[in-house]
């Protein structure tokens, strides 16, 4: 079983500065996420999110990224137990 992801680490969003680049680096975020390579690039399919290529770097978007960090903290993605497998396997 792989290392489960908490999100403890990230900060609440700021609000969208002017002189901020809409870009970040996809290694810088993935690793202040704490995240493995796989994962990112499996989220970025999973999720829409918004990435571009520049001189061989993959950039992602920072507002796709902060959409897609709302939803989480806010529990969009979570799902209940699944009891009744729980209960198939007693049986």
């Amino acid at each position: 079983m792989g290392r489960r992801f908490t999100w403890d680490k990230i900060t609440p969003p700021k609000e969208d500065a002017q002189d901020e680049s809409l870009l970040v680096s996809s290694e810088s975020w993935r690793a202040s996420v704490g995240i493995s390579r796989q994962t990112l690039h499996r989220w970025i399919k999973e999720f829409n999110l918004k990435e571009c290529f520049l001189h061989g770097r993959k950039f992602l978007c920072r507002r796709t990224l902060r959409e897609f960090e709302r939803k989480v903290l806010a529990g969009s993605f979570g799902q209940a137990p699944d009891v009744s497998r729980l209960k198939a396997g007693k049986e």
